[in-house]
């Protein structure tokens, strides 16, 4: 298969997963959270959009920013688990961006 058919499919993958989320929050009676998450990819990707074509942010913050969202797409870790200290660090990372469910 073709990168882009892989490509097409893992979109489609994560479209489902994400639409069958935002309906079980629905059913639950969750309607706030429900429109706070389908919300929030859109708005990401709007900020980083404005970030990157900002005349003010220097283009080192840019290129960061670019760096930023290439490593949070990456279907896997760039420093595995197994390895001391260092995995886990990298996967702190993904747990401090993450909201917290106490409130």
């Amino acid at each position: 298969m073709q990168w882009w058919t892989w490509l097409l499919i893992s979109l489609g993958a994560f479209l489902a997963i994400y639409a069958s989320f935002l309906a079980w929050l629905v059913i639950h009676g969750r309607h706030e959270d429900a429109r706070a998450l389908a919300t929030f990819i859109p708005d990401c990707i709007v900020l980083v959009t404005r970030l990157a074509r900002d005349p003010r942010v220097p283009r080192r913050r840019k290129l960061l920013l670019i760096a930023l969202v290439a490593y949070l797409s990456l279907p896997f870790d760039l420093v595995p688990d197994f390895i001391p200290v260092a995995g886990q660090l990298d996967d702190g990372d993904h747990r401090r961006a993450r909201p917290s469910p106490l409130r």
